[in-house]
């Protein structure tokens, strides 16, 4: 009879999990995907998929913090591409050693997002007005500074050797930058005070207010976060893909606000966790790479991508209005 009750419970606490669905989709994606492709649970294909998702996982976590904060990112595509130009720029033009190279390109988009989170708190403009202003305005630095044209890495460089390819115990090494920015990111979420006052932002902002903590500290914190991510994310495709570009981080934006909402977090902010978004950064990383494997017509693609992100944020409002 005990045992019935404790079944009853964890069967009703899974329907009311905002994960649940993100699972059930995943399992989806998986069995259709391997079914399409006899290759694709190859040794080989998962660690492509490990390396082609680290790079949107990470950027997602921020994009996460803001979406639980009850806000928007729109500007971290273009801070992954001024990632890669000034990574790849200091690199190649200057010989500055790598390490320094990318803690330069990280702080540079830590400072963007630290006006952006400026601009929305302190001038009152909405999140997506704001963060799309900047959008164009970040384009157009790394435009600017590059003149339009890609920067290659050197061959045989360091950080490519490293982060791009190289492996650890047969791990890619991006993977494990990604679970080390995750497990981080969860901790500061799940148990300081920066992380319960994002969830307070989100959920009610003026209780939050009216308890003595200054909103508007936090506030630009967590733009801050995901420009900082939005960095480290640029870095790591710099070295994937060898090259800094101004338009190398084109649909991540898009791609990470899928990919938090597909793991059960709240457009409308307040809940939400890690964990649910790194599950929907690998449905859509499964995704694109299994309609690559049957060679779909990329333009087919874009069309399924498009849906599935409009499915994901439509699916996490109505969600949120059930509630």
């Amino acid at each position: 009879m005990q045992s019935n009750t404790k079944a009853a419970a964890l069967l009703k606490r899974a329907k009311h999990s905002s994960m649940l669905g993100t699972v059930v989709a995943l399992l989806i994606v998986v069995v259709v995907m391997s079914i399409a492709s006899d290759t694709f649970f190859t040794s080989s294909n998962l660690v492509n998929l490990i390396r082609q998702g680290s790079v949107l996982a990470v950027v997602a976590i921020g994009q996460t913090y803001v979406i639980i904060s009850g806000g928007i990112d729109l500007s971290v595509a273009p801070l992954i591409s001024l990632s890669t130009v000034i990574t790849a720029s200091l690199v190649t033009n200057n010989g500055i050693p790598w390490g320094a190279a990318a803690v330069a390109a990280i702080l540079a988009c830590t400072l963007c997002g630290t006006l952006n989170g400026s601009i929305i708190t302190y001038i009152k403009i909405p999140p997506i007005i704001a963060t799309l202003a900047t959008t164009m305005a970040y384009q157009g630095i790394c435009l600017l500074y590059t003149n339009g044209y890609g920067i290659n890495l050197p061959t045989g460089n360091q950080l490519t050797a490293l982060l791009g390819r190289g492996r650890l115990l047969g791990i890619p090494v991006a993977g494990l930058v990604m679970v080390a920015m995750y497990i981080i990111f969860f901790i500061v979420l799940k148990y300081t005070k920066t992380g319960r006052v994002t969830y307070g932002l989100g959920g009610n902002a003026e209780a939050v207010r009216l308890s003595g903590v200054s909103t508007a500290r936090y506030s630009v914190q967590v733009y801050a976060i995901s420009g900082l991510l939005a960095g480290v994310a640029g870095v790591m495709l710099t070295a994937r893909l060898n090259s800094g570009h101004s338009y190398n981080g084109d649909g991540f934006d898009m791609d990470s606000i899928a990919a938090a909402v597909l793991g059960g977090v709240s457009v409308s902010g307040g809940t939400g966790s890690l964990w649910g978004t790194l599950l929907g950064v690998f449905i859509l990383t499964m995704i694109t790479n299994g309609l690559n494997m049957i060679n779909l017509n990329t333009y087919i693609q874009m069309i399924i991508k498009g849906l599935i992100i409009v499915a994901a944020i439509g699916f996490g409002s109505i969600r949120t209005h059930k509630k």
